[in-house]
């Protein structure tokens, strides 16, 4: 017992005896990483030793010459200076391994995962099989216990992103209870670090408190990826998720199989996702548990509607002041199509004073739903049973959806809801393009990962029922919207069913909502029902005007169409341009630091840009298109020939297009281009090489601008002018010379004839 505490001790005295490398010329000969082939590690240090382990339980050696890396290691390094000793981390190198995932390196000592005492993956001395339950009681993993680690994450491309020590626990509620468990990272002071600073995922943030490594619950003997795949989905209608990460995991050198890295939904995601802070913020799940916060405004809601008739339009109201009724619905629209049983005891919900104050939810460990023997249940009955009719719809679990639907107007937005998510996100086509390409991500790595894993081998089935269970998944997608569609009907005793056949021309240049949701494609087809009307929104760009269809509301209005064999309304919307400006005015500059976009006047008059419009079209973080405007809102002179500044508060380097509009939304001047500048370039400018159709014979273009002139002339127009003023100076100066000349030889012609001239008058 004495030697494990010591142990513990010295790993966490050396997150306080970390090493300055300035202080000392050390130098690896091999950087961390991936190599294909074995090779010698070599390390030099100016006067001070260096010691290796290859582990925490192992005694550290001095380094003589080289270490041999012949298969993928991890190893502990120190300096040895004098009598003391500097922890210089832990260096992993991957021989012969080729994955496109992310890869986890954990370093842990022996004793803090298999001790009897100190092991998180084992009962433990006090724990005893509970036969009633099935599984154990007082284990060591129930007390959520948390031991010393070192971890490295290194990217897809290879490259390590986090490198530090932390804590680490085993995560998940019954799923704990499985032979492989899976792991919670936490950064903290006592470590070394509070934060795990790195871009994990498809995203801005790059703060973490927590990071959840995830074998995939329910699902990790057969695809480990199903809450991935779920959630992934369930985020398209603007639901709050986990985002996923795939990795590979090793620990102390040992190949683990492929896990999911994940955020932890706790405090800390909703500042990194809503940039709010923690007070204010109320955290539940379940039956009132709190997570953080406190639940008094959530027991005010549920008292209120137990004694108000939500029929009432201004209960209902009132309701919709504290509740997100849209993410309410989306969040049961969701879980019912998946069939997912578990969701009473995952139902995770929250609100914040510093956002609006109204109750949203989380979708959130999905694991036990979309299975195949489920495709049929009808989970729509069943979340609105007012009696408890299985083990997983108690009615505190439904109260609230129950109530809601009493109320015609949530009622009918569910109603619309669930035929709309169906019909796009939730179809069958749009599924089965997801799971192929999540199959397309996994498959080459869950090879690797059913051959070359040993730990959990008798648990972790097989490349052959992982092909069963993609089968499994696409039968479920294939089958699952029909029988929804009918639950739907059943429930509510709808009748009138009819498609709605939408087409949308030219939808790059506007946007068509249906029922506040973007319909993406060009041509949506849906089923709905009577009488229920579709509230439509049409968005033209600026610039636009959209043509055909133009009522706020779709009211159903039937014509037989022979392809669907039902009822169909069709509504066409095009999207029609406004035509161009006669202003003549143009974008001359983008400056990248200072976020700016320089106009150019090449009229006459002074132009007011009052109510002008700049469309900007951007990649966000994902490559997708977004676009956004610029409104000049008070007036803005820019005078003849002169020039004037709008300021864009984006990256201007991801901007992709730009137009500009005058206050009739006009088309003015676009320009449509890639930068991608280097990191030297963002200090510059894009610009146009002459701010005119052309000058001399020249065309305009665009270049990178060193340095940025906004406000005044390009460089390149400005060099222009000069070569031209140049070359003016010089055509003047041979025009000078020639007249001179020719003066002084038509004076030197007189002068030397004068006398003939004076003889022949006398």
């Amino acid at each position: 017992m004495i030697k494990k505490l010591v142990v513990l001790i010295l790993f966490l005295s050396s997150s306080f005896l970390l090493c300055c490398q300035e202080d000392y010329d050390i130098t690896f000969s091999h950087t961390t990483g991936f190599y294909d082939s074995p090779f010698y590690l070599k390390t030099s240090c100016d006067s001070c030793h260096i010691q290796f382990a290859y582990s925490y339980n192992d005694e550290f050696k001095n380094l003589i010459d080289s270490i041999y890396i012949d298969k993928t290691t991890s190893i502990l390094f120190r300096l040895k200076s004098k009598d003391e000793f500097y922890d210089l981390g832990v260096r992993s190198y991957f021989i012969s391994f080729h994955t496109e995932f992310k890869v986890i390196s954990l370093n842990i000592s022996e004793e803090f995962l298999f001790d009897d005492v100190l092991g998180l993956y084992v009962p433990g001395k006090e724990a005893y099989y509970d036969t009633l339950v099935n599984h154990w009681r007082k284990a060591n993993w129930e007390y959520k216990r948390e031991r010393p680690c070192n971890v490295e994450v290194f990217n897809e491309n290879g490259e390590r992103i986090i490198h530090q020590n932390a804590g680490v626990r085993i995560f998940g509620g019954m799923t704990s209870y499985y032979p492989e468990k899976s792991l919670r990272i936490i950064a903290r002071e006592q470590y070394g670090v509070n934060r795990f600073n790195a871009a994990i995922f498809d995203s801005d943030t790059v703060d973490y408190k927590h990071l959840v490594i995830r074998h995939s619950g329910n699902d990790y003997r057969t695809l480990r990826f199903k809450d991935a795949f779920i959630t992934s989905i369930a985020a398209e209608s603007g639901l709050d998720v986990q985002q996923s990460s795939p990795a590979h995991l090793y620990v102390n050198s040992e190949y683990w199989g492929v896990y999911n890295l994940r955020e932890k939904i706790n405090k800390h995601y909703f500042r990194n996702n809503y940039n709010i802070p923690f007070s204010g913020l109320d955290i539940l799940q379940g039956f009132n548990v709190v997570d953080h916060g406190e639940k008094t405004k959530y027991l005010a809601l549920l008292s209120f509607i137990k004694k108000h008739d939500l029929s009432v339009y201004e209960n209902y109201e009132y309701v919709s002041e504290v509740v997100d009724t849209r993410n309410f619905i989306n969040f049961w629209v969701h879980q019912m199509f998946y069939a997912n049983p578990d969701v009473r005891g995952n139902i995770r919900f929250w609100m914040s004073d510093s956002l609006d104050g109204k109750f949203r939810w989380i979708v959130y460990d999905t694991d036990l739903g979309f299975f195949k023997s489920y495709h049929n249940e009808n989970m729509l009955e069943i979340f609105t049973s007012e009696i408890q009719t299985r083990w997983f719809n108690p009615t505190w679990s439904t109260f609230l959806l129950r109530e809601l639907l009493k109320n015609e107007d949530f009622k009918n937005d569910f109603i619309l809801q669930y035929s709309i998510i169906g019909n796009t996100i939730l179809s069958t086509e749009y599924l089965s393009e997801r799971i192929n390409t999540f199959k397309g991500l996994y498959e080459k790595e869950m090879l690797f990962h059913f051959s070359n894993r040993r730990m959990f081998q008798r648990h972790q089935g097989s490349i052959l029922k992982w092909y069963k269970s993609i089968d499994d998944l696409i039968y479920f997608a294939k089958n699952r919207p029909a029988v929804t569609e009918q639950n739907l009907v059943e429930t509510f005793n709808l009748s009138g069913k009819y498609i709605l056949r939408l087409v949308i021309e030219n939808p790059q240049h506007g946007v068509v909502l249906l029922n506040n949701n973007i319909i993406s494609d060009s041509i949506f087809n849906g089923y709905f029902f009577t009488p229920i009307e579709i509230p439509i929104e049409i968005r033209p760009n600026i610039g636009f005007y959209n043509t055909g269809f133009s009522n706020p509301v779709v009211s159903p209005s039937f014509e037989l169409d022979t392809l669907f064999q039902c009822d169909t309304m069709s509504v066409i919307v095009s999207f029609k341009s406004l035509g161009h400006s006669n202003h003549k005015v143009i974008i001359n500059e983008v400056t990248f630091e200072e976020r700016n976009i320089e106009l150019f006047n090449q009229e006459l008059d002074t132009i007011n840009l009052k109510n002008w419009t700049l469309s900007i079209t951007h990649l966000n973080p994902n490559e997708i298109p977004t676009t956004s405007f610029i409104l000049v809102k008070d007036s803005v002179f820019i005078h003849p020939y002169g020039y004037n500044i709008l300021f864009a508060d984006y990256d201007v380097s991801c901007i992709t297009a730009i137009q500009l509009f005058d206050s009739n939304n006009l088309l003015v001047d676009s320009i449509a281009f890639e930068l991608n500048p280097t990191l030297s370039d963002t200090i510059h400018s894009f610009s146009r090489t002459i701010p005119f159709d052309s000058l001399d014979g020249e065309l305009p273009s665009w270049e990178i601008s060193r340095p940025p002139t906004p406000g005044n002339h390009n460089i390149h127009y400005s060099d222009l002018l000069l070569k031209q003023y140049a070359e003016n100076v010089a055509f003047n100066r041979k025009i000078q010379i020639i007249i001179s000349t020719l003066l002084a030889l038509l004076f030197l012609i007189l002068f030397v004839f004068r006398h003939e001239f004076f003889s022949k008058d006398t």
